[in-house]
């Protein structure tokens, strides 16, 4: 019996971690920029930001191959995310000429 008056519950440990880094593509094509190798069900928030002075970029979120959710960052900017339940972040640049950069933030929560 638990004595919260709330009610019964386990306890987890949730931990989180965060990771910034700027990214860069020179050439038109879809880079990785984050793999999940801490637990199995993550949820993570964050930005990618886009430097590129034209095209939009799309930003990739799978799970075992499958892309489960996608967004578009425009030029010049950048877009915040919130995410569950995948593996694998991804960049596209294909259709955008020449070095396409920017920056990457992701804080990571996850139980042990």
């Amino acid at each position: 019996m638990c004595n919260n008056g709330v009610g019964c519950c386990s306890t987890k440990n949730i931990f989180q971690d965060k990771v910034c880094t700027t990214w860069q593509v020179t050439a038109p094509g879809i880079i990785t920029i984050y793999t999940n190798n801490i637990a199995p069900i993550i949820s993570a928030s964050g930005y990618v930001k886009n430097d590129a002075v034209t095209g939009n970029i799309i930003v990739n979120f799978l799970r075992v191959g499958t892309v489960v959710d996608s967004f578009s960052v425009p030029p010049q900017s950048s877009v915040a995310f919130s995410e569950k339940q995948f593996d694998e972040i991804q960049i596209d640049t294909i259709g955008l000429a020449g070095v396409v950069e920017g920056e990457f933030c992701i804080t990571v929560r996850y139980s042990m």
